[in-house]
């Protein structure tokens, strides 16, 4: 499924990183507040600290949904749905760590019912300021093969 030079470029094995952001102190509030997720990981500094993380820790869930908004190549991609997502939690994130993510198309293939639709599999890495992995997954996307530029 190789495109022209001009269009979005989905073959297997490109490879492509999203903007920076660093998590605050507010993110992880406000998001214990959105998902009612007040687990004392990420709200109770006294017990975070005598955990093996020695602080409070953002919500994986919330770093999943911030990596998905992230400016990137994919805001170019003519993305018809989401069709999927697994996500593996690999280190901890909290307020000041900043974090990016690095996407590799690892399946690029038309839909059996429509050749001018495409599935593509990609494959996610979510690192901090130091390079560590923070998050590993896959996500899904239907794309219209006729937009692609």
């Amino acid at each position: 499924m190789a495109a022209p030079e001009s269009a979005v470029d989905l073959s297997v094995g490109h490879s492509f990183e999203t903007a920076r952001r660093t998590i605050t102190e507010a993110d992880i509030v406000n998001f214990a507040g959105l998902s009612n997720d007040f687990n004392p990981l990420h709200v109770d500094e006294p017990f975070a600290a005598a955990t093996a993380f020695g602080r409070r820790i953002a919500h994986g869930q919330m770093i999943a949904a911030i990596v998905t908004g992230l400016r990137s190549e994919l805001d170019r991609w003519p993305v018809l749905a989401y069709v999927g997502a697994s996500r593996d939690f690999r280190g901890p994130i909290g307020a000041g760590d900043t974090i990016h993510a690095v996407y590799t198309i690892s399946g690029s293939r038309p839909t059996s019912s429509d050749p001018e639709r495409g599935v593509v599999t990609l494959d996610l890495k979510v690192l901090d300021q130091a390079g560590n992995e923070a998050m590993t997954g896959e996500d899904v996307m239907l794309v219209d093969l006729r937009r692609q530029g």
